[in-house]
Formats: structure tokens, C-alpha cells, sequence
């Protein structure tokens, strides 16, 4: 195709007006037909840009067909890696989630049943992290209430026997004071 043949094509206002200039033998430019846009490569036949008139061919290469394929090569290229690491983020994030919150629901289990009295209750082992932390501060709450609740029940038996002990005392002293009254009436 020579460069009339182009100009017959189109005129020269429609054809682009900044070329991009490879080297000193290549151009490209951007030209317009009618509602299709080209891309048109120049390039000097005999290499040389000597005063002589020099030979050119273009090549006319619609742009649709140079970019359609390339942004559908760059969509396959980053679209499925982005859409399997979310599958994958997604995913991860459910299991995790499902893991803590078996771990959680132990944990909320075990608060009821020391809230209900059963210090008995063990929860699980802990793990080396933040759930298995508190778990381990859970076990020993436990430990040390159920520690605490024991002193307080002899504490409070040995407050019921001393109880005991000192109305045992004032009744004696009583019945002493009783008999000490006649006794100092007879003497």
C-alpha cells in the first residue's frame, strides 16, 4: 500500500498527526477512518533518509484487533490469579473462623459451668495462643475459686463450732450463776 493509496483511504486530517517515531527508519501513527481507529507503522524500504525521495510502505492495523487480544491476554493473565486468591483468602477465613469459634464456644461452656457451680469442670488444653491463653486463665480461675470456696466452707464450719463452743460456754456460765445463787443462800 503506498501513501497515496492511504490518502485516497482517507485524508489527511483524519489521519493522526503525532507520529511516534521507533527509530530513524520506523514511525507509528494513529489514524482514524470513518468510526474505525488504525494503527499505521512507516517504514523507509531502502534504510536510508537520503535527499532522494525515499520509498515507504504502511501497514494498516486496526486497533480493535491489536488491542482486543492484548487486553483479553492481560484480563486471562490477571483476572484468574486475583479471582483464586480471593476463592482462597475467602476460604481461609471461613475455616479460621469456624476453628476459633469451636474453640469460643468451648470456652463459653466452660464459663457456664463454673458460673453453675460445677468447679470440676476442665476445659480443654490450651493451645500456645491467645484462645488457649484464656483458656489457661479460665483453668486456673477455676482452680482458684474452687480453692477460695473450700477455705470459705471451714472457715465457716469453724465459725459454726466456735459458735457452738461459746453458747455451750454462756450456758454454763448461766447454769453456774444459777447455782451459785442458792448455794450462797444456803451457806
Amino acid at each position: 500500500v503506498t501513501s497515496s493509496a492511504v490518502r485516497r483511504s482517507a485524508s489527511a486530517d483524519e489521519l493522526g498527526r503525532l507520529p511516534v517515531p521507533l527509530n530513524k527508519t520506523e514511525k507509528i501513527h494513529a489514524a482514524s477512518i470513518g468510526d474505525e481507529n488504525y494503527l499505521v507503522l512507516c517504514r523507509n524500504l531502502d534504510g536510508s533518509l537520503s535527499a532522494q525521495t525515499p520509498i515507504w510502505y504502511y501497514l494498516l492495523k486496526s486497533e480493535d484487533k491489536v488491542l482486543v487480544p492484548l487486553m483479553n491476554q492481560i484480563f486471562r493473565s490477571f483476572f484468574f490469579p486475583v479471582v483464586i486468591g480471593t476463592l482462597v483468602t475467602i476460604l481461609g477465613s471461613y475455616l479460621l473462623s469456624v476453628k476459633i469459634g469451636r474453640r469460643l464456644e468451648k470456652l463459653v461452656a466452660g464459663a457456664h459451668q463454673i458460673s453453675s457451680g460445677n468447679l470440676d469442670f476442665t476445659l480443654p488444653l490450651p493451645a500456645k495462643d491467645e484462645i488457649g491463653r484464656l483458656s489457661e486463665a479460665f483453668n486456673q480461675m477455676r482452680i482458684s475459686l474452687k480453692n477460695r470456696l473450700e477455705e470459705l466452707k471451714e472457715a465457716h464450719a469453724q465459725a459454726l463450732r466456735e459458735e457452738r463452743l461459746g453458747i455451750v460456754g454462756r450456758m454454763a456460765a448461766t447454769i453456774i450463776h444459777d447455782f451459785r445463787s442458792p448455794m450462797q443462800i444456803i451457806q
